[in-house]
């Protein structure tokens, strides 16, 4: 159930889109509750922006295509605060993933990849406060793990390409 509530909102924009709903400058229409705007994009980078948002008026998702082939889709809970926001590369390979804590405000967890589909770092908060960071080389070794203390300071250690410890 997990997996259909994240994409609930995204999925009624798809289905808007392929209902035929579709804006020139700006535009705004309303699927089952909830209103699907589509909008020319922002700045020089974005191509389009589409958002989902609920009878209410709370945002529900928010979908920008960039230029170059990127898609930013960010999704929020019910109240409002954000839950996860997902990017993609051109090719269609994910770019990147962060998740967020319950206020909307903080990540939990952060993955980026490399064009290729390679993992190239990961971010994790953990329960008693420390953020522990890892880097990847391209081949999937692991190149850097820096564990950032809540209080202030870190620690570091770091791997040759070959996976073995270098320092640290």
């Amino acid at each position: 159930m997990r997996f259909s509530r994240h994409f609930l909102a995204a999925g009624i924009a798809a289905f808007a889109l392929a209902l035929g709903f579709t804006a020139s400058a700006s535009a705004e229409d309303r699927v089952a509750g909830f209103t699907y705007v589509e909008e020319k994009g922002h700045g020089l980078l974005e191509q389009k922006r589409v958002t989902v948002t609920d009878k209410d008026g709370v945002l529900k998702s928010k979908v920008i295509h960039y230029r170059d082939g990127r898609v930013l889709r960010d999704v929020f809970r019910k109240d409002g605060t954000q839950e996860f926001s997902h990017e993609v590369w051109g090719n269609g390979q994910q770019r990147e993933h962060i998740e967020y804590d319950a206020t909307g405000k903080s990540m939990t967890s952060r993955k980026k990849w490399h064009i290729d589909g390679s993992l190239e770092s990961e971010a994790i908060r953990k329960k008693d406060g420390h953020t522990l960071l890892k880097e990847y080389y391209s081949n999937g070794k692991l190149r850097k793990e820096r564990e950032l203390f809540d209080k202030g300071g870190f620690s570091d250690v770091t791997y040759r390409k070959d996976g073995t410890k270098w320092y640290g």
